[in-house]
C-alpha cells in the first residue's frame, strides 16, 4: 500500500558563498524534526568539493542545495544553472545514523522525490521569471521557498 501523502517543510538555510558560487540552501525535513547540524555541515563540505572540481559547461555562479533529512537515509542535491536553461544535478547520500558522512549517490539511486521535485519546480520557475526574463541573478537569489509542501 502506498499510504497517504504527508507534507514536509522546505525551509531556507541561507545563501552559501562557495568558491565563487552563490547557492540558495534549503532544508527538507520530516514534520517537527530539526535539521541535523552535521548533515548541514556535510552538505556544505560536499558543495565545496563539487564546486572546486569545476565543470566544462557555461555557468552563472548560482544554484541551490537541497538538504533532505529523511527516513532511513538522507540525500543532498546540489543544482547549478548552466548553458542558459540547464540544471547540473549532483546527489549525495548518507545514513540517518551518520548524517554528515555524505558520499556520491550510487548508480540507479532515486535522486528526486516528491518533496525534492517541489523545490526544483520552484527554482525552475524562479530562474525563468528572473534570470531568463531580465538577466537578474540578484533577483533570482532573492526569491526563496519557505513552505510546507
Amino acid at each position: 500500500m502506498i499510504g497517504p501523502y504527508t507534507p514536509r517543510p522546505i525551509t531556507p538555510v541561507g545563501l552559501w558563498a562557495v568558491d565563487g558560487w552563490r547557492l540558495k540552501a534549503y532544508s527538507i525535513t520530516l514534520p517537527g524534526a530539526p535539521l541535523a547540524a552535521d548533515l548541514e555541515a556535510g552538505a556544505r563540505a560536499a558543495a565545496e568539493l563539487l564546486l572546486r572540481a569545476g565543470t566544462e559547461h557555461e555557468t552563472y555562479g548560482v544554484g541551490f542545495v537541497g538538504i533532505h533529512q529523511g527516513r532511513g537515509f538522507n540525500q543532498v542535491f546540489i543544482d547549478r544553472w548552466a548553458n542558459r536553461n540547464e540544471l547540473l544535478h549532483d546527489v549525495f547520500v548518507s545514513d540517518e545514523r551518520r548524517p554528515g558522512e555524505l558520499r556520491p549517490a550510487p548508480p540507479g539511486h532515486n535522486s528526486v522525490c516528491l518533496w525534492d521535485l517541489a523545490l526544483q519546480t520552484f527554482e525552475r520557475d524562479a530562474w525563468i521569471a528572473t534570470a531568463m526574463a531580465h538577466g537578474g541573478l540578484e533577483a533570482y537569489l532573492a526569491r526563496v521557498l519557505d513552505a510546507e509542501v
